[in-house]
């Protein structure tokens, strides 16, 4: 699951599931507010790093109409969405999309004892074209999720809550016929608790608690240069200032016999207080030419780099290169290569198994 760039309207996405320690039952992402989804299972252009089993990059919808209204209920969820365009000469367009998950109300249906799961999600976009050439838009996506758990037969309580909340400015330039950039300037924070305790009467007994943060400012530019009809040029660069917090402390006691038993100890007790912060960069460029016209050759190479680590491997170089051949209107085939790597990210420490350094060499 951690291993696959997820990409909205361009931007980068972290930890884009619902209820995601528990199966990640939903993507925080209304699919109805969804125009696309280019998916790359592997041997991907240099544009897309340091995620190393797939991309998945989505864009959304954009008007048909001057105005259109979609109300959905489902098993998981109900939504309503709405999404328009205005001005003179529907310069401007606009989405609103709300979501909430109906399986709390199962739950409850079922056995309201146990506990239930409660999620929403939020997308607001904003977009306008001050001529031709320029696009500017505002986009605020926001999720939040609550969980309760109690098994009364195994002793077992358990809480959570997850929000996430991005915003992100998007500026498209079309400098001349032949030249394109794109600039995303975001930031992303991100906040999840979880509580819980154990306590079988001669057996075990435990707490846990569990609090992170994370926060990430990103700045993000692609160009695209297409001076012929049978090759172009891309390249492009990220910046991002990532800064994270960690509050853990767990508390485990074993009776005997059992505290004998495999590798259980009578008492144990761990904290972790820790606040790693950091940067990250990555950079590439990508020549795409067509040399016959069913051949397409893509070529790149990409840099990233990450200023929080104690690795060793803090730098990665990644050449990639791809050929597609396209015979007929109802053949392709495709040949790629390509180096890829991921960093931990200061968001996915392990700080409940005690690790409290990132990246160790």
């Amino acid at each position: 699951v951690n291993e696959v760039l997820f990409l909205l309207d361009g931007l980068r996405l972290y930890e884009p599931y619902h209820l995601k320690d528990f199966q990640s039952v939903a993507s925080i992402v209304n699919s109805n507010a969804i125009d696309g989804i280019d998916f790359f299972s592997g041997a991907y252009p240099a544009q897309y790093g340091d995620r190393m089993s797939g991309v998945m990059d989505m864009s959304l919808r954009t008007p048909q109409k001057s105005r259109e209204t979609e109300l959905a209920l489902s098993f998981f969820n109900t939504s309503a969405l709405s999404i328009g365009s205005f001005g003179d000469e529907a310069q401007g367009d606009w989405l609103v999309a709300a979501r909430r998950g109906n399986l709390d109300l199962i739950a409850d249906a079922v056995d309201p004892e146990f506990g239930s799961p409660d999620y929403q999600d939020y997308l607001l976009h904003g977009g306008w074209v001050s001529n031709p050439r320029m696009q500017l838009s505002i986009n605020v996506l926001v999720s939040n999720d609550k969980l309760s758990l109690n098994n009364v037969d195994r002793g077992e309580a358990a809480r959570a809550t997850y929000e996430n909340a991005v915003a992100w400015l998007k500026w498209t330039a079309d400098w001349n016929d032949a030249l394109r950039s794109t600039t995303i300037i975001s930031s992303s924070e991100i906040s999840n608790r979880r509580t819980g305790t154990l306590e079988l009467p001669g057996i075990v007994s435990g707490a846990l608690d569990d609090t992170r943060k994370f926060d990430a400012l990103a700045l993000k530019q692609d160009w695209v240069f297409t001076p012929g009809v049978n090759w172009m040029l891309k390249f492009g660069l990220d910046a991002k200032r990532l800064d994270a917090k960690y509050e853990f402390a767990s508390v485990k006691t074993v009776a005997a016999p059992f505290d004998t038993i495999l590798d259980n100890a009578p008492f144990e007790a761990r904290a972790v207080s820790i606040a790693p912060r950091g940067a990250q960069y990555g950079a590439y460029v990508e020549y795409r030419w067509q040399p016959l016209a069913d051949l397409t050759v893509d070529a790149g190479l990409r840099w990233d780099a990450q200023s929080y680590t104690t690795a060793s491997d803090d730098r990665q170089l990644s050449p990639r290169l791809s050929l597609v051949s396209r015979p007929d209107a109802r053949t392709e085939s495709r040949l790629g290569w390509g180096h890829f790597s991921q960093a931990q990210e200061i968001n996915e420490l392990p700080a409940t198994d005690g690790v409290s350094v990132c990246c160790p060499a």
